[in-house]
């Protein structure tokens, strides 16, 4: 005998997930003025976390900011002590875990230097976090921001010097000129006939190397840090060097 009813279920309503990229909401003018204040890199780890977060639905791996940013865990806590003092976020070891709570995005801002474009929202792709941020470098990828914020509906920036870029992305006029030219090799960026104004691009799908470099960073395979992988080819070219000295010395 078939068993009767005893409850009414309601089913609630559900509708499809909308569909797009994962974007972060940033007003770059007012992003790159904090982090004039507070350090370039403690700022931009702050907008790191936060893409990250938006990725994840909020935990992340320390390491994962590791070879994200290019950067040694010791100096990422260094730069979350730098983000507490200005008053931007409080954070909190408790065992392996560390609880970040993030005050606020940006300081509050009343005056604007003349490198800033304030108070205009740009939607940055998170995945602009996780690929470009280390193929080019956080230099690199501050100069890139930069240039979006000071871009017109026309598609090119204002006319800008490379002493406004500089000051705007906390490099050297020479560091800047090469944040440039590593943006040009990647086809983010290009001059638009000279004149200080330039042409950007989102960037393009990842190459097959660029995916498995890409791929051993992240597993820890390659060091996240210029000095760590100076160090890795100095262990891998050494041994081999004398190993071939001594056969040449052999065969003699």
């Amino acid at each position: 005998m078939t068993e009767r009813p005893t409850r009414i279920r309601i089913a609630p309503a559900a509708t499809e997930a909308p569909i797009g990229l994962s974007t972060l909401t940033v007003d770059l003018g007012a992003f790159l003025a904090t982090a004039r204040e507070i350090g370039f890199d403690p700022g931009l780890l702050l907008l790191t976390t936060r893409a990250l977060g938006v990725r994840s639905g909020g935990g992340m791996a320390l390491k994962d900011l590791r070879w994200v940013l290019g950067a040694e865990i010791g100096e990422i806590l260094r730069w979350l002590t730098a983000l507490e003092g200005s008053g931007l976020c409080v954070w909190q070891a408790n065992g392996t875990t560390v609880t970040l709570e993030i005050a606020s995005t940006e300081t509050e801002r009343t005056l604007f230097g003349p490198d800033d474009a304030p108070g205009v929202l740009h939607r940055l792709p998170t995945h602009w976090f996780v690929r470009m941020l280390p193929l080019v470098g956080r230099r690199a990828f501050l100069t890139y921001l930069y240039l979006r914020s000071r871009e017109r509906l026309s598609g090119l920036t204002a006319p800008l010097t490379i002493g406004m870029i500089a000051r705007s992305s906390g490099q050297s006029p020479r560091e800047a000129e090469r944040s440039l030219r590593r943006l040009q090799r990647r086809g983010l960026s290009a001059s638009a006939g000279g004149h200080g104004r330039f042409v950007l691009t989102d960037p393009p799908p990842l190459s097959a190397f660029e995916r498995t470099y890409l791929r051993w960073l992240s597993a820890g395979a390659i060091p996240p840090t210029r000095g760590g992988r100076i160090r890795l080819l100095v262990w891998c070219v050494v041994p081999v060097a004398a190993l071939a000295l001594v056969l040449y010395a052999a065969i003699r």
